[in-house]
């Protein structure tokens, strides 16, 4: 009997506690309003504990009921309360639709005329889509009946002229009335039905004053050679036009029109502007101003390629037609008799019989807007100037090698050069050439060799000569000799003497090293000397140890001449410096 009265005991609870439920207004509910939640069945409780989410508990936590403030957030609002009971403990929770506009965007315009020609006046409707609350009701949302509008300040609503105040209606569209000239931007807001005038966030549009872009037939003007130029924007029906130049330019058309000539003043640039119904355009159209006029062949020059000791000439072709002076000059000075003048032409002579080298001619061209034009031009002064590059100086009975001619000098090549004569003493067999190299064939036997070449300009020759020592070759006659040379001397059957030596590296920024065998350093008295193409010689260095380093860094990039001196031949090595 106890056990039969112990189940129906606990089926009559259970029947209790699931009975139990809360209870109060869940659906459009307006923020910041008081809701009060309660439970169906308070039977047996013994303890009540509630908690809110989106929301501020405004009864006690533990007290039978519940007052809730629902906040004005975009996020859920739940109250729950957990219930205790003699033998058991329950929670019960409730979602409530509350209307909130907090962080609403409205949708975009479906209507509306965001550019508008200056000084069109006529109305205009804009409107957007119909707007709902986002949390409302479970199964229909509930559609938004207010709306806050904001139009530029001197547009027209409703017959009033708008400061930029705000205009509450309850429509989902405005019609307005634009002024002259201002553009600013139409903004739209949702307002809220609930105490308190709730709003979301503002849809904004920009308003443009539709400036029709200036078209032109010419964006610059040529300096000393003004034409024409004609502009013009879309006609606008009705509208007045108010176009400003330059004050030292010239119209040469009525400009109460959109479409407008005018003529520079040949020695400035200029900004065109137009006002369209009094409204000032931002679309200002600037014309700049060009030195030359770049439709016309450009200068050139020709003339002598070299100069010698008597005067030649160098000319200045196809001048600018707004050119309206002209003047030379010639470098170095080192080079030339008279380093600069006036005029198309150029009269010049070398500075002394001497002298060689490479030589620029620069005219410049002169305008009246203090533009200039430089048009530059090598040539050739005095006799040649070149060296000798031959690889390897260490050569072998009957082998076939080649000696060639080095004229660059700062990118100038051949210096004018017509002729070269090649002769040889020496371990020579035989020799031919012509005036960028020659192949030559050592003899049987012999100990030295020397190619020499004379190159010849206009201007005059120049000699200079490729050394080389054979071996492995040594006429039996000559033993004697050999045997009589001094300990200081080179040992001729060695066949790595000149191999062995590495200069490196090649090409070089900085530092370059020449490495020496120790046995050359001891028994011999060498030196190192480098010269540029000219032939001046730029470093002379005494070789004390195996491995020399020389400082290059201060020396322009370019082809240089490494000379390694002994008291029995001169070896020739080539480096560049980059």
């Amino acid at each position: 009997m106890k056990k039969l009265y112990l189940v129906l005991t606990l089926l009559f609870f259970n029947l209790i506690v699931n009975a139990t439920s809360i209870t109060g207004n869940t659906e459009a509910i307006c923020p910041n309003e008081l809701s009060s939640y309660s439970l169906t069945d308070e039977a047996d409780i013994l303890s009540y504990s509630w908690s809110v989410q989106g929301g501020t508990l405004e009864t006690p936590h533990d007290a039978s009921y519940a007052n809730i403030r629902w906040s004005d957030k975009n996020e859920t609002h739940k109250v729950t309360v957990s219930l205790t009971y003699a033998a058991n403990s329950i929670s019960r929770s409730l979602t409530v639709k509350v209307l909130s506009l907090k962080d609403k965007l409205p949708e975009d315009f479906t209507s509306g005329d965001f550019s508008i020609n200056p000084g069109d006046k006529t109305p205009v409707t804009y409107e957007i889509p119909i707007q709902y609350y986002p949390h409302s009701y479970n199964n229909i949302d509930k559609p938004i009946n207010k709306y806050e509008w904001v139009i530029p300040s001197g547009w027209i609503y409703n017959g009033n002229v708008s400061d930029g105040t705000p205009i509450l209606t309850n429509d989902i569209s405005i019609t307005v009335t634009p002024d002259d000239c201002t553009s600013d931007s139409i903004k739209v807001r949702c307002v809220s039905d609930c105490n308190g005038m709730l709003k979301s966030k503002y849809r904004s549009r920009p308003i443009s004053r539709n400036d029709n872009d200036i078209k032109s037939s010419a964006s610059s003007t040529v300096c000393g050679k003004p034409q024409e130029i004609i502009l013009q924007i879309e006609s606008i029906s009705g509208a007045s036009y108010q176009w400003t130049k330059p004050s030292s330019w010239t119209w040469t058309s009525s400009t109460n029109t959109n479409i407008v000539k005018v003529m520079p003043d040949g020695h400035s640039a200029g900004i065109i502007t137009i006002s369209l119904n009094g409204c000032l355009s931002t679309e200002n159209y600037e014309i700049s101003l060009k030195d030359w006029d770049t439709s016309e062949q450009p200068p050139s020059i020709s003339g002598a390629e070299q100069i010698c000791s008597s005067y030649k000439s160098v000319y200045l072709n196809q001048v600018y037609s707004n050119t309206t002076n002209i003047t030379w000059t010639a470098s170095p000075s080192s080079l030339f008799y008279t380093t600069s003048g006036t005029g198309a032409t150029a009269s010049l002579k070398a500075k002394s019989s001497s002298v060689r080298g490479r030589g620029t001619i620069t005219f410049t061209l002169h305008n009246q807007c203090g533009g200039t034009y430089p048009k530059t031009y090598d040539v050739w002064v005095g006799s040649p100037n070149f060296t000798l590059i031959g690889d390897p100086n260490l050569l072998y009975p009957r082998q076939r090698s080649t000696v060639t001619v080095d004229y660059t000098e700062d990118g100038f090549f051949l210096q004018g050069v017509n002729n070269v004569n090649w002769t040889y003493s020496g371990s020579v067999a035989s020799l031919s050439g012509n005036i960028f190299k020659a192949d030559f064939v050592t003899a049987t036997f012999g100990e030295y060799g020397a190619i020499y070449a004379l190159a010849t300009n206009e201007c005059g020759s120049k000699e200079n000569r490729y050394y080389f020592e054979l071996v492995g070759g040594i006429d039996p006659h000559m033993e004697a000799k050999k045997n009589s040379l001094s300990a200081t001397k080179l040992n001729f059957e060695s066949t790595n003497v000149i191999t062995s030596i590495a200069i490196y590296p090649n090409p070089v920024e900085d530092i370059v090293n020449i490495q020496i065998p120790e046995n050359l350093i001891t028994n011999n008295n060498y030196s190192i000397e480098i010269y540029n193409l000219t032939g001046k010689l730029l470093i002379k260095k005494k070789v004390e140890n195996n491995t020399n380093s020389i400082d290059l860094s201060n020396s322009p990039s370019g082809t240089y001449i490494v000379k390694l001196i002994t008291d029995q031949e001169i070896i020739t090595k080539k480096i560049i410096k980059k």
